[in-house]
């Protein structure tokens, strides 16, 4: 959940590609020594184990990956990964920054297209809960909810005139703030489903974003099956590493082992990275 999340904060914060690109080297080298960890733990079960076939193409060379990514974190001396690997993982990352700076951006625009949509009173709600949204995300604890309330209330205010219509970024805004507000799971859910119906034909960041937030929410409440269709979905607006990885992990809840390793062999040939990141959070029984 932390990648979507991230999609938010870059393009509230507008850091630039520098700072993206070491924020992520020292993200992805946590990753990679918690990756490591587990790799030396499971690697005798994985051989043995059944879904070996499954989760094999996701491991291999992952420990020569991870310490190319302690080299650039400063975690390994220089020179013991080899220079090609370290080029290719720097442009991975490169890669990576760039793809998350244009999702934000995209998501900027569709919320640009909302507000210039709007009368004059729907703008000034609209405008409110942003100030407040942006502030939020700049402040932290208490102060922070109390931010991303503020906002909710202003939005939740629009989306219940009369007048309104709400667009498909309304909805995953409205969706995302009662998240973040920690509504329950079963409230929260049909809020994302409005923001991906809303969606649906335009097939965007916004449809991206609405159901790999509402796969997540399904797999937590254990709606393996629902999960694995709603991260699909989510394949069709936009391809990415941790959105192939998602498809993977949920594909295998779901019992479709079959379809999960197409996802799991996709996901290594397009952003190894991204798998490595979060192979470190997995939980997989062999």
């Amino acid at each position: 959940m932390n990648d979507i999340e991230s999609v938010f904060h870059v393009m509230l914060l507008a850091p630039s590609r520098r700072d993206l690109f070491d924020f992520q080297v020292e993200r992805l080298s946590q990753a990679a020594l918690l990756a490591q960890h587990k790799l030396a733990l499971v690697k005798d079960r994985l051989m043995s184990s059944d879904k070996a076939e499954v989760l094999w193409p996701l491991f291999d060379s992952f420990n020569e990956m991870a310490d190319a990514v302690g080299e650039l974190a400063g975690i390994h001396p220089r020179g013991k990964s080899p220079y090609w690997l370290i080029e290719a993982v720097k442009a991975e990352i490169e890669s990576n920054s760039n793809a998350l700076l244009a999702t934000a951006a995209s998501l900027s625009q569709a919320f640009d297209v909302t507000a210039s949509n709007l009368n004059t009173e729907q703008w000034t709600l609209w405008q409110t809960a942003m100030k407040s949204l942006d502030n939020a995300i700049s402040d932290y604890g208490l102060e922070r909810q109390e931010l991303y309330r503020d906002a909710r209330t202003h939005l939740n205010d629009l989306i219940s005139l009369p007048s309104i219509h709400p667009s498909p970024a309304m909805w995953l805004l409205f969706a995302w703030l009662s998240w973040k507000r920690r509504l329950s799971l079963e409230d929260v859910a049909p809020l994302f489903e409005n923001a991906m119906k809303a969606s649906q034909t335009a097939r965007n960041v916004v449809h991206w974003f609405a159901a790999r937030h509402l796969a997540h929410i399904q797999a937590e409440l254990g709606c393996a099956k629902e999960a694995f269709e709603t991260i699909k979905s989510a394949l069709l607006a936009k391809t990415d590493g941790q959105t192939l990885f998602e498809a993977f992990r949920f594909g295998l809840a779901a019992g479709r082992q079959a379809d999960a390793l197409a996802f799991a062999k996709r996901c290594v040939a397009f952003s190894p990275l991204h798998a490595l990141s979060l192979l470190a959070v997995m939980e997989v029984e062999f």
